[in-house]
C-alpha cells in the first residue's frame, strides 16, 4: 500500500491514505522515513488522526461489512482493549510529520467542522 502511495506522488500532487497504521504509527523511526521519502517526491507528510467514539468505530464496522472486521466484531471487548487509539500528536513535535491534524468525526456536526478545517490545510 505504502509503496503505491510513492507511485501516485509521481504523478499527482497529492495523495490520501486512509490505513490503519496503529502499529506504525507508534514506531517514530518509520514514521521519520514515511517522511523523508514523501519529501524526494516533493511531498508533505501530514497525519490525520481521526477520533471517534467506540460505539461509533462498532456502528460503522458492522456497516462497511468486510471481512477483514468479523473477528473485530465478534471478540469486540477485547478488541478495543488491545487497540491503542490514543493520539499520536508527538509524532509531530518530534519531527516525524510534517503536519498533524484531529478530526473529529463523533457526529456529523463535528465532522462537517473538521472537514472544511482540513480543506484549509491541504489547499484543496
Amino acid at each position: 500500500m505504502i509503496a503505491s502511495t510513492y507511485s501516485e506522488l509521481r504523478f499527482s500532487k497529492s495523495v490520501l491514505v486512509n490505513a490503519p497504521l496503529l502499529k506504525e504509527i507508534r514506531n517514530t523511526e518509520y514514521m521519520k522515513d514515511l517522511k523523508e521519502k514523501a519529501h524526494e517526491l516533493d511531498a508533505e507528510l501530514i497525519l490525520v488522526w481521526i477520533i471517534a467514539s467506540s460505539d461509533a468505530c462498532y456502528e460503522r464496522m458492522k456497516a462497511r461489512n468486510s471481512d477483514r472486521d468479523v473477528q473485530k466484531l465478534a471478540n469486540w471487548d477485547e478488541y478495543r482493549r488491545k487497540t491503542d487509539y490514543t493520539s499520536p500528536h508527538a509524532l509531530e513535535a518530534c519531527g516525524a510529520v510534517d503536519k498533524f491534524f484531529i478530526f473529529d468525526n463523533k457526529n456529523n456536526e463535528t465532522a462537517l467542522k473538521s472537514l472544511k478545517k482540513l480543506l484549509d490545510i491541504l489547499e484543496v
